[in-house]
């Protein structure tokens, strides 16, 4: 599993990440009797990668959400410093752009270095459901597309990115979770917290920067709580927590284990917000 997904890492160490735009439900803090409620948006994220059954950093990497005076998101600061010997050996700047459409869906996803392009996403909808993904790869001089099928309920159910060997089912739970993701046909069992996700007030949705599946699911999809475990036959990886008051996720702590390594950690979150409040 872990090096189906290796194979489609766009950048070395660059975990791209998902798109939100399904779900609307929000995160409120206490009772306001004021008739206003409080929303939280995240400011940073920090992702320290330990190299594999060591505490020795591998690469640490860094979001900070930009936003406008209206508290939207403008684009995202990202940077990854890579170490050697427990030292920084090497950072990269990158810019995170996205453009929504008319219906407040993702339309476009970029990532800048050096004020050019690098990675360019472009998604198409039928009837508001993505139908397909386009992928250019401009410092890769690559492209390839994904189409996506969904079933009555709206829900999606396949994820054909042939050109890049990659074939996705998925299948679903009574809560509208994906609980089991079929993986160019390995079946990986997902299991899931009840807390909001620290993306929830964000067009953009960053799950997958935590689990490393970049294109195992596409960048709409609106992940409804934390995941707290994935689990195939060879592979099993499981994320603990640390909830602030209004059990959103401040710290998480990802441990990785397989047929042939022991359970390890291998990354460490945090992440911090700020508060805003919005009259009804």
């Amino acid at each position: 599993m872990k090096q189906i997904l290796k194979s489609l890492t766009l950048v070395s160490t660059l975990f791209l990440f998902v798109s939100c735009s399904s779900d609307d439900s929000s995160n409120s803090g206490p009772d306001n009797p004021d008739n206003t409620e409080n929303q939280y948006l995240i400011n940073t994220i920090e992702r320290k990668t330990y190299r594999e059954q060591s505490s020795s950093l591998l690469v640490v990497n860094t979001l900070e959400m930009v936003y406008d005076e209206e508290n939207k998101l403008k684009h995202i600061l990202y940077k990854e410093d890579h170490y050697k010997n427990d030292e920084i050996a090497m950072t990269y700047n990158f810019l995170m752009e996205y453009v929504l459409n008319k219906e407040d869906k993702l339309q476009f996803f970029g990532i800048k270095i050096n004020n050019e392009y690098s990675h360019k996403y472009n998604y198409s909808y039928i009837d508001n459901l993505l139908s397909n993904a386009n992928y250019q790869l401009v410092s890769q001089r690559a492209t390839f597309n994904s189409t996506f099928t969904h079933n009555g309920k709206g829900q999606m159910t396949k994820n054909d990115t042939s050109e890049a060997n990659l074939l996705v089912l998925y299948s679903y739970n009574s809560k509208n979770q994906i609980n089991t993701i079929k993986l160019n046909g390995q079946n990986n069992k997902i299991t899931y917290d009840n807390h909001t996700t620290p993306f929830t007030n964000l067009p953009l949705d960053l799950t997958s920067f935590l689990i490393g599946y970049d294109y195992a699911f596409p960048y709409s999809y609106t992940f409804p709580n934390n995941i707290t475990s994935i689990e195939s036959n060879t592979d099993l990886t499981t994320i603990e927590y640390t909830y602030n008051d209004v059990n959103l996720p401040v710290q998480a702590k990802r441990y990785y284990k397989s047929n042939n390594t022991p359970k390890h950690l291998s990354s460490e979150i945090k992440y911090s917000y700020h508060q805003i409040k919005n009259t009804k």
